[in-house]
């Protein structure tokens, strides 16, 4: 007679089977298939789910294909640490019928999810923790707390992590803006799911918090470079004076690189705000020879084609 399995057990299997399908779910992917993009095509790998590209089209703002279909996701949850499934029919559900962006994705299990709606015990105190970390941006920083940061980067929260950058974000001065710019920049790219891969993009949002002036050269440099997560330092360079674009722009035109001009152009309509910049140089740029920066000129400033 077989031994009866209590529920949790049964969950652990269920789980650890999604979390073997959706690893090599993921090993499929990583090879060219062309069906992956095809939606007239069967799902790439087992338990593929096809998505209404339609429907994410109108909710959707980006310029990327949309996916053809859905597949499970191995994920990490950010508070508990443990390792999750991102099932393919879930993420149906979040993106057509929530309608979320197509870019969010799953950072808790189900079980944290909970804890957090509840406000168990252990989900409060890791919210005063939260506060008490966010309350130390506030002021200038001390030995305590340093040590107070540092504890808290050390913590298997990944929430707690998160906010530990925010406030040295917050504090913006010389130590703790090194810090996160070496999490922004490391030696090795981080493997996806990791606190590293995390800690990169936390980084970059707790920089451009309150990005020093003194820094605005490095952020330029390295959103313009395609980094990441340029994008979030690019969008910390607003209200840089017109003297800041002008370089720019002469810099990046003589350097003859269509991908950074391009990038650069972005962020001139993002951050610049400046009509006169904007008249000073669209002729240059909308006759560039590389016919994308006219094009990229054209769509930044809703003119037509």
């Amino acid at each position: 007679m077989s031994e009866r399995k209590s529920n949790k057990q049964r969950r652990a299997e269920i789980r650890d089977k999604r979390l073997k399908r959706a690893e090599a779910a993921r090993r499929a992917l990583a090879q060219p298939d062309p069906r992956w993009r095809d939606e007239a095509g069967p799902p790439p790998v087992v338990g593929g789910v096809a998505t209404d590209r339609e429907l994410l089209a109108r909710y959707n703002n980006t310029y990327d294909l949309l996916p053809a279909f859905y597949f499970d996701r191995p994920f990490t949850c950010r508070d508990c640490g443990e390792a999750q499934v991102w099932t393919a029919k879930q993420q149906k559900w979040w993106y057509e019928e929530v309608r979320a962006p197509i870019d969010s994705e799953a950072v808790r299990c189900r079980r944290c999810r909970r804890a957090r709606r509840e406000g168990d015990p252990a989900g409060n105190a890791l919210r005063e923790r939260c506060r008490q970390l966010r309350a130390l941006g506030a002021r200038a920083p001390d030995a305590a707390a340093r040590r107070a940061i540092d504890e808290a980067l050390e913590s298997k929260w990944w929430g707690v992590r998160v906010v530990a950058l925010e406030t040295l974000g917050l504090w913006a001065d010389a130590t703790s803006v090194e810090r996160l710019k070496a999490m922004v920049s490391p030696a090795q790219a981080p493997p996806r799911g990791s606190w590293l891969f995390q800690a990169r993009s936390a980084a970059a949002k707790a920089l451009a918090l309150k990005l020093p002036e003194a820094e605005s050269d490095w952020a330029l440099e390295t959103g313009l470079s395609g980094h990441r997560e340029g994008g979030h330092l690019l969008e910390a360079l607003v209200n840089r004076p017109r003297a800041f674009w002008e370089r720019a722009l002469e810099t990046e035109w003589r350097r003859a690189d269509p991908e950074r001009l391009i990038r650069l152009v972005w962020a001139v309509r993002w951050n610049a705000a400046d009509e006169a910049l904007y008249r000073s140089w669209r002729g240059k740029l909308r006759g560039h020879a590389d016919r994308r920066v006219g094009l990229a000129v054209r769509y930044a400033w809703g003119e037509e084609t």
